[in-house]
């Protein structure tokens, strides 16, 4: 007897696995809201990038604060975590100039393997 089982029918119910043969369960599923992209600018991305460095917590609700005594708007915890990577990584040019993380990253290792190597 041949199954016609997919596993893309099968949903996760109060931590259990059960296969979804109608779809109704998957169809209660929720799903992130789409938003608005935001088209930083440059003086906006300078400001989040020293408010999160000088923040005291570093918590998004102290960050958005900050960011809306300086003017600004529609920041979102996304951004703050963004930020929060560049600024572990010191890639402050890479974020300003929308570089991706892995560029930083990449950079960071380079370094560390150049002093190895020179103390070697």
């Amino acid at each position: 007897m041949k199954t016609s089982l997919d596993y893309r029918n099968f949903v996760r119910v109060d931590g259990k696995l059960v296969y979804d043969h109608s779809g109704k369960l998957k169809a209660k599923t929720t799903s992130f809201e789409k938003t608005d992209v935001k088209n930083w600018t440059t003086e906006e991305k300078t400001e989040l990038y020293d408010i999160t460095l000088n923040s005291k917590t570093g918590s998004f609700s102290e960050i958005n604060r900050n960011f809306i005594k300086s003017g600004h708007s529609n920041l979102r915890p996304v951004h703050v975590e963004l930020v929060k990577r560049y600024i572990k990584y010191n890639a402050r040019n890479e974020y300003l100039n929308n570089k991706p993380l892995t560029v930083a990253v990449d950079k960071l290792t380079d370094t560390i393997s150049s002093i190895i190597k020179e103390t070697v």
